[in-house]
């Protein structure tokens, strides 16, 4: 239980604000949303509606949220944009929890990590997966030990919704390059993060393959295979926005944990099941889509809360969001070069300050996907 109330404003009154974090924020102790900010009137009305804010506590400039004397600001815009945002807040002393990814090009998202750190503000990413509750379970029983030492793990999102963005803003967003820095990959950045998660360890290199089959007027991939490589282990992580099974398969030198399930349903989650030297043993969870995660977004801001109350480093650090943006943008390298792209990318790199537009200035394969489709301005 929190015994000391935070004031939080919210920066960004989208979907993602609106269906995830405004119920998780209304059901926390210790928090109080004292604001909103977007610049559209329709997104910033119904968030203040739904927080039952008075019509003085609904800004449409994120400056005169932070110029209010909040503690923490939640930035739920597109990553086009929370660069900017974040130097802002850093400027008025105000931690920040920002959604995912951490921004669109390394560069920028080190900057922003060097200027919330010489400020002394907590930085957090909104990692919800890491409280999933097959994520937490799986991550339970690797951690006794009982499939042994994990050499491999496959995570799959294969079956993903098309998420459009506010019908106030620009619904494709997500699509367009210039504003998402990328496709379906950096969109899924979970799965970057779950790998170092599982791993216990940094990712050191990546391979990839990624494509755009169906949307011909698309400059970002809607398809994508990738290798992380992890000293003693690898993760293959898998994405798509069409249609197949979603889970995990956890393989260890002892036995193994599989889990999948059909993301666009609504009811009980499948199991997750164990297989070592004592048999099968399946294990059941029966949360909702819905609300594992609320729950999920409950549980970041709850951890966030907390330490900034405690003085330590939220679950979910922005040098997080740092290491995964770079995997993701790795992954494009890799897929347009056909070579294994290192990790931490070189400061002096392309994909490093440039993120994928980076690209251009590799020596890409004639015959990559990347090429063959235009990715990432790749034929401009």
């Amino acid at each position: 239980m929190i015994d000391s109330q935070l004031r939080a404003g919210l920066i960004g009154c989208g979907s993602v604000a609106t269906d995830r974090h405004i119920p998780a924020l209304l059901g926390l102790d210790g928090v109080k949303v004292s604001g909103v900010a977007d610049p559209t009137e329709a997104n910033r009305d119904q968030a203040r509606e739904a927080l039952q804010l008075s019509p003085r506590a609904a800004h449409a400039d994120h400056r005169t949220l932070l110029e209010t004397g909040i503690d923490y600001a939640v930035v739920a815009v597109p990553p086009k944009f929370r660069p900017a945002i974040v130097a802002d807040c850093a400027q008025a002393g105000v931690h920040v929890l920002t959604e995912k990814p951490l921004a669109i090009v390394p560069a920028e998202g080190q900057a922003m990590i060097d200027r919330m750190e010489g400020a002394g503000l907590l930085f957090g990413m909104m990692h919800n997966w890491l409280f999933l509750p097959e994520y937490r379970l799986a991550y339970t029983i690797v951690q006794k030990g009982s499939i042994g030492r994990l050499r491999h793990v496959t995570l799959q999102q294969f079956g993903m919704r098309v998420n459009p963005g506010n019908a106030n803003y620009k619904h494709r967003w997500r699509h367009d390059f210039n504003h998402s820095g990328g496709g379906i990959l950096i969109d899924q950045v979970h799965l970057f993060y779950l790998a170092a998660h599982f791993m216990g360890r940094p990712i050191q290199a990546v391979s990839a393959a990624v494509d755009n089959f169906d949307r011909p007027d698309e400059q970002v991939e809607e398809f994508a295979i990738a290798h992380l490589h992890f000293e003693g282990g690898y993760v293959t992580a898998n994405t798509w926005w069409g249609q197949g099974p979603n889970g995990f398969e956890l393989s260890g030198t002892e036995g193994y944990i599989v889990h999948f399930q059909n993301s666009r349903s609504d009811s009980a989650l499948s199991q997750v099941t164990v297989v070592n030297r004592e048999g099968s043993h399946s294990h059941s969870l029966e949360k909702t889509e819905t609300n594992r995660y609320t729950d999920s977004f409950a549980a970041v801001h709850e951890d966030f809360v907390q330490a900034i109350l405690e003085d330590r480093p939220p679950l979910a650090p922005a040098t997080a969001g740092l290491a995964t943006l770079e995997g993701v943008v790795a992954a494009y390298g890799s897929a347009a070069t056909g070579q294994v792209i290192p990790l931490p990318l070189e400061r002096q790199s392309p994909l490093f300050n440039k993120g994928a537009e980076g690209i251009r200035e590799l020596a890409v394969q004639p015959d990559s996907s990347v090429r063959k489709r235009g990715l990432y301005g790749s034929s401009e």
